[in-house]
């Protein structure tokens, strides 16, 4: 058997595997067998044909290379479509979060298991992960990137792993499932992209809490106007009050006060009264300037997200000593509230669960950090509703914390203070414009960090 005849054979078995291989009525592995095949017997015929000794092409190497090239045209196209209709198949990806909750500024790891689950070798794969806005890179360097980009190949049956460090930049509940991979076929010359979007599930899915502010750094109470007057206060009463002194009458030594009794020539003990431990209500205006767009949208998003870095404080002020605390909020959010409490026909108020144990004041965390930046209600009519309806308190204290403090919110303490409703405001402005503010207001100012203001 000479060349001419080998090549021909060579050729006629390619043909027909181009054809079994574009006919061929169900996928699989098989049929990437047959693809195998095919390209195998096809690399064979081109080396012998291109291979002739030294000697000079004729008129018949001619028509075998237009007739292997013709072959190629025809057979590249059905190459292609099994390549690029099965790679979407055969290409998996699963992300997987090491937590499911962390604090603003905390860093948790991001992995992506990309899979080839065919034996279909993908020689040249771009994977790209894209970031939500307020999820960050915790590179430095990387920080300013909004996506990470990596090119690497893929053999079959092989697995990529993609494991990054990030860093949450702001409250709010954010889903990671966006994975692009584009790839290219194994003859490069065509791409395709996949983009890899997994349901929304636990394992992809983080919360990030709003980071608790130190009231006593941050504030300041201001009860004379001008001026400033640092006080140690508390939203939330102790349990325990210090009171007083009196003689030692078979009391428990812990309680003698050996200072005292020093001084006076006696034993004394110290007297302490139990506080009033009354249920707490956080009243949250979201509303950042006392005029509002009729869009409701927020105007200043920095005095509204640290209105809600100071609601944080409190409830973390409350789950240290078990008080009862529900939040009431003209701010939008997609967390499961208790009540939806009606103001006007196109105003409401959301009213949170109240909470008792420290894994309930985690349910208020939640729902402060999927506050949304768009109000349900202006804060005239928030504050109007509820000095109209006390009972919304349950008889005991409120704690408002506001990005300003009006004329409305004076008329708002005046009602709570006629029906013996203690109430403190928390402003988180640096400057305010109201002098009108009556001596007896428990009020505090943001301050630079503890400076008096």
């Amino acid at each position: 058997m000479d060349t001419m005849q080998i090549r021909g054979i060579l050729f006629a078995a390619a043909a027909l595997f181009s054809l079994a291989m574009a006919v061929w009525p169900h996928p699989g592995k098989l049929r990437y067998i047959v693809w195998e095949g095919s390209a195998i017997l096809c690399a064979s015929f081109a080396v012998i044909f291109f291979v002739r000794s030294g000697q000079p092409p004729t008129s018949q190497d001619i028509l075998w290379l237009i007739s292997f090239g013709t072959a190629v045209l025809i057979g590249y196209p059905y190459l292609h479509r099994v390549l690029f209709q099965s790679a979407a198949d055969a290409l998996t990806c699963q992300i997987t979060l090491h937590t499911e909750e962390v604090y603003e500024g905390d860093s948790f790891t991001f992995t992506a298991l990309l899979t080839n689950t065919s034996r279909i070798p993908f020689h040249c794969i771009r994977i790209t992960v894209s970031l939500p806005e307020g999820i960050l890179f915790d590179d430095e360097e990387k920080q300013t990137y909004t996506f990470f980009s990596e090119i690497f190949s893929m053999p079959g049956g092989s697995q990529k792993e993609i494991r990054l460090r990030m860093r949450a930049g702001r409250r709010g509940l954010y889903t990671l499932n966006d994975i692009t991979v584009l790839y290219r076929d194994l003859l490069g010359f065509g791409t395709r992209t996949i983009r890899f979007s997994p349901e929304i599930s636990r394992k992809n899915t983080v919360t990030v809490y709003p980071m608790p502010l130190r009231l006593e750094e941050h504030f300041r109470t201001r009860r004379h106007s001008p001026g400033s007057v640092p006080v140690s206060a508390s939203s939330v009463t102790d349990p325990l009050l210090f009171s007083g002194i009196r003689p030692y009458n078979g009391d428990s030594l812990s309680r003698i006060n050996w200072k005292q009794s020093a001084v006076h020539g006696e034993l004394l003990v110290n007297t302490e009264t139990a506080s009033e431990k009354l249920d707490l209500t956080l009243v949250l205006n979201l509303q950042s300037r006392s005029v509002q767009r009729a869009d409701r949208d927020l105007s200043s998003r920095e005095l509204s997200e640290m209105a809600v870095a100071v609601a944080a404080a409190v409830v973390d002020l409350a789950s240290g000593d078990n008080t009862p605390l529900r939040i009431i909020t003209n701010g939008e959010t997609d967390f499961a509230v208790e009540e939806i409490y009606p103001c006007t026909e196109t105003e409401r108020l959301l009213i949170s669960a109240q909470s008792r144990s420290r894994g309930e004041y985690f349910a208020l965390l939640r729902f402060l950090a999927r506050m949304k930046m768009h109000l349900t209600s202006s804060a005239a009519g928030m504050f109007d509703t509820l000095s109209g309806d006390p009972s919304l308190f349950r008889g005991g204290s409120v704690v408002v914390v506001s990005p300003y403090f009006n004329a409305v919110l004076r008329d708002f303490y005046n009602a709570l203070h006629h029906r013996g409703i203690r109430c403190v405001f928390y402003i988180t402005t640096l400057y305010n414009d109201f002098s009108d503010i009556p001596e007896d207001i428990p009020i505090y100012f943001r301050t630079h960090r503890g400076d008096s203001v």
